[in-house]
């Protein structure tokens, strides 16, 4: 139970205000009367109630107790008693007894004696079952009376039982108000529109919920595949950052293998023109020794010169031949300088050559790598695409079964409702035509008011009067029958007379009674036949107005589901263009991109053959201009020549 708190008092009274009626200064009364009664508790008991010298005079103290603890008049559908209440329960029930303010409208005063009545009908209910029986009715009075002072017990007694049979005469064991009737139906029917709008903002609630599960869903799959764009951008840059570095030491290791090989060749030309120069040696020496030998055999046969000039001669020849071979010696030292420089040059323009097509290996590599990349990443993009408008399809699907499925618990609700206002209201014709039966006069007995008295209620009276008045004829006819009789006869036969004369009168009033019981009969019978013709014809109403009242229902039904069908065709068609027209963008970009990556890839091939094709030419023109001619066509000693 709610306690009092003092912190937040003003915006406590103001929500106690709002909820009960109580003006501000009411509440601050009630609330000390409320500490007084509980001893400056937080909580009041039975016992503080009971034990309060107010109420110990009053007859019905019990069922004032029992009301301030009974959780009926706390919320609406309770049911139960508790043993203990807050200043909050205490108040609402105290609202119970505030009389009506005086700016209020009719429907408003209606609603506040109806909800009193409720309270005073839960305070006799002391069993909760939602009737008033006879028992409590009678235990009721007895306190009433009894606690009067002026009667005694026994005659308490006495009149709530004859109360107690004069209620059981009307109402059958039961005593049910018929404002708590009415009040019921009204409630029933608030209670099924509250429960519609219940229904309503439930559906809403679930779809509100799905929506944003299928957000979350769709937020959760965009931040996944941001990440697998982002993964894959990532090992792009990795790969290519890998190839780069493959690429720089594959070219420096080809720049190394070239030099490598520069310098091999320019061995091997060395070594070549080292043994040429060798054998250029030792063929001068066999010459040089030859003509020498030669020199000296002529001279050896010239005797007539002398020795002085032989000598001298000889050795002007000696010296003719080491300036000639010298000279020769020279020549073939600068030839095989001219031969080597023209040699490394050749071999700096073919590693030139190779550089340049290692060069246009690694483009193309790294171009081809690119290019893989780009073709992984746009497959990624369609594969992401299509899953894409998968889970659109799924969620679209998924939404509209809800919708579907709530729309059905909807209408399926709308028909049990229509079939049980369909069924009450045939119970209802059911029992009025079975009171209107109850109520058509069987006898002559009929109480009516002249005021009100239908045709039949008039012809019935009229039938009876023309009885009546018939029956006075007859008795006065009898009467002066029998006395002329008895004048005209002797005495001695009176009593035969009067026997007879009694017999005939009784026969007439016999044959008369059963006039008038056909003459009621036959107006029975017609009224009968009346009233079950007007009652049949009500029923075929009711039918014809319920059969068209469900077929409407049906018809709001179908047109209903209809247009959640509708809206769903156009739902997907929405998604379909939507998906039609990313997916025409995403064709494009790729289109672009692969476009933009050609056009990279030609013109960096379109720079590497033009920078490549300016340094050859750069190369050959020095070469003319050191004097080495072409190298296009030079030719290098192969290995094997060393």
């Amino acid at each position: 139970m709610g306690a009092f708190h003092s912190a937040p008092e003003d915006l406590h009274y103001r929500s106690l205000s709002e909820k009960t009626g109580f003006s501000l200064e009411q509440i601050k009364i009630l609330h000390n009367r409320f500490k007084q009664l509980s001893h400056n508790d937080d909580v009041l008991r039975r016992d503080d109630l009971n034990t309060l010298p107010d109420l110990a005079n009053n007859p019905i103290r019990s069922q004032i107790v029992a009301a301030f603890f009974d959780k009926r008049n706390f919320q609406k559908g309770a049911k139960g008693s508790v043993q203990e209440i807050g200043f909050e329960e205490f108040l609402i029930v105290m609202s119970y007894f505030r009389a009506p303010t005086e700016h209020i409208s009719e429907e408003q005063r209606e609603e506040i004696r109806r909800t009193k009545l409720r309270f005073l009908f839960n305070m006799h209910d002391t069993d909760n079952d939602g009737t008033i029986t006879l028992e409590e009715y009678k235990h009721v009075v007895e306190e009433l009376l009894s606690r009067s002072g002026s009667l005694g017990t026994e005659t308490a007694k006495g009149i709530a039982d004859a109360a107690m049979l004069e209620v059981a005469s009307i109402s059958v064991g039961r005593m049910v108000r018929k404002e708590i009737q009415e009040h019921e139906q009204d409630s029933a029917w608030r209670e099924q529109m509250s429960g519609y709008k219940r229904m309503q903002r439930q559906h809403q609630k679930q779809l509100i919920a799905l929506e944003n599960k299928l957000k979350a869903e769709m937020d959760e799959h965009k931040l996944r595949l941001q990440k697998e764009v982002e993964t894959q951008a990532n090992n792009t840059y990795i790969e290519l950052e890998r190839l780069a570095k493959k690429q720089a030491v594959q070219f420096e290791k080809e720049i190394k293998a070239l030099a490598t090989e520069e310098k091999r060749i320019q061995q091997q030309i060395l070594i070549q023109q080292k043994k040429e120069l060798t054998t250029f040696m030792e063929t001068q020496k066999k010459q040089y020794r030859l003509c020498r030998d030669r020199m000296k055999d002529e001279m050896n046969e010239d005797l007539n010169t002398p020795k002085e000039e032989k000598q001298e001669r000889l050795s002007r020849h000696k010296d003719t031949m080491q300036r000639s071979q010298a000279e020769e010696e020279a020549q073939l030292l600068n030839q095989q300088r001219l031969i080597y420089e023209r040699s490394c040059r050749a071999l700096k323009r073919r590693s030139l050559i190779k550089k340049h097509e290692f060069e246009q290996e690694q483009i193309r590599e790294e171009l081809n790598k690119k290019k893989l990349q780009k073709e992984m990443e746009h497959a990624l993009m369609i594969r992401q695409d299509e899953s894409t408008q998968d889970l659109e399809r799924r969620q679209l699907e998924c939404l509209h079964r809800l919708r579907m499925e709530l729309v059905r618990l909807q209408h399926h609700t709308e028909l049990e409702n229509q079939e049980e206002y369909n069924a009450r209201r045939q119970r209802e014709l059911h029992r009025k035509h079975a009171l209107e039966r109850r109520q058509q006069p069987r006898n002559l007995k009929v109480y009516s008011l002249p005021n009100s008295q239908s045709l039949e209620e008039a012809l019935e009276m009229q039938i009876k009067k023309q009885f009546q008045d018939t029956c006075k004829v007859q008795n006065k006819q009898y009467k002066a029958l029998r006395n002329h009789q008895l004048e005209v006869s002797p005495k001695s036969e009176h009593k035969a007379l009067l026997k007879t004369l009694k017999e005939e009168q009784t026969r007439k009033l016999a044959v008369l009674a059963e006039q008038y019981e056909q003459s009621i009969n036959d107006m029975m019978t017609s009224q009968a036949l009346r009233l079950e013709a007007e009652q049949e014809a009500e029923c075929q109403a009711l039918k014809c107005q319920l059969q068209q009242e469900m077929e409407l229902l049906d018809a709001y039904q179908c047109k209903t589901k209809a247009q959640a069908e509708a809206q769903h065709e156009h739902d997907m068609q929405k998604l379909e263009q939507k998906a039609s027209l990313r997916r025409a963008h995403l064709e494009q970009k790729v289109e672009e991109e692969l476009a933009a990556l050609q056009k990279e890839r030609t013109e960096k091939v379109k720079h590497l053959f033009e920078r490549q094709e300016r340094e050859l030419e750069s190369f050959d023109v020095e070469s003319l201009r050191l004097g080495f001619g072409s190298l296009a066509s030079f030719d290098f000693p192969k290995e094997d020549d060393r």
